[in-house]
């Protein structure tokens, strides 16, 4: 899916809609067809669901460090991971947020961070990269894509969020006295903070809310009525 990964024996993906929602649920409980979506989908890319490990979202800069004994595993209040262990496929679930995939292939060190407005405002990139150079990995090293998302051309919002990332150029602008947010743009932005080279970093150019047919997208299709959202899922993982 991502150039910048290709010549890695990794598996970084996004599903699409045509795959079904992968919505995961507060108390850890899957519906029986969102599970069943999951399966077939992991099964798809050759990996075993108790290989495997779920995050519960909280929209937070919450990262685990998890290794093969956290294969099957679901954890609640975490919006990313951290692995040095091949055959660990980590996933989070994405609608409109970033899935956000960081790989040091020198070190075999890998994160995958849900990054919405929420995260990357408490500093959901800095804690991932932080917690990768902690097993090993260095920030020369760091390669990174960042996964379709809500783009700016329909990321409406107020002034009052806009004004927490005004420090940052380019994370929003103005259009017809309305504010459209660009998450992509601060992604990048808090990555280079962190040492990470421009060149090293790869942006999908897709839009989840404008390519209705391929993804599902919480604006567009349930906003304010969160009972309704569906969901992709990003996984990444390193094989033996």
């Amino acid at each position: 899916m991502f150039d910048i990964f290709k010549k890695y024996n990794v598996i970084a993906a996004v599903s699409e809609r045509r795959d079904g929602s992968m919505k995961v649920y507060a108390d850890s409980s899957e519906e029986d067809g969102v599970k069943e979506n999951r399966k077939i989908f992991l099964d798809g890319l050759g990996v075993e669901m108790e290989n495997s490990v779920t995050a519960y979202l909280t929209h937070g800069d919450s990262i685990a460090l998890v290794g093969k004994g956290d294969g099957g595993k679901f954890f609640d209040t975490t919006d990313g991971f951290v692995t040095k262990d091949k055959d660990v496929f980590l996933t989070v679930t994405v609608s409109d947020c970033l899935p956000v995939f960081l790989f040091d292939p020198e070190a075999e060190v890998l994160g995958l961070a849900h990054a919405g407005w929420g995260g990357l405002e408490k500093g959901i990139i800095s804690k991932a990269v932080g917690m990768m150079k902690e097993s090993g990995a260095t920030a020369e090293n760091i390669l990174v894509a960042i996964g379709p998302g809500m783009e700016k051309c329909h990321y409406e919002v107020g002034s009052e969020l806009a004004d927490k990332f005004a420090h940052i150029p380019g994370s929003f602008e103005v259009r017809d006295r309305k504010i459209f947010l660009d998450t992509k743009a601060i992604a990048k932005h808090q990555l280079l903070e962190e040492g990470i080279a421009a060149g090293n970093i790869e942006t999908s150019p897709e839009c989840t809310f404008r390519e209705k047919e391929k993804y599902f997208s919480y604006r567009r299709d349930s906003y304010g009525r969160p009972e309704k959202l569906e969901a992709m899922m990003a996984i990444f993982g390193m094989r033996s």
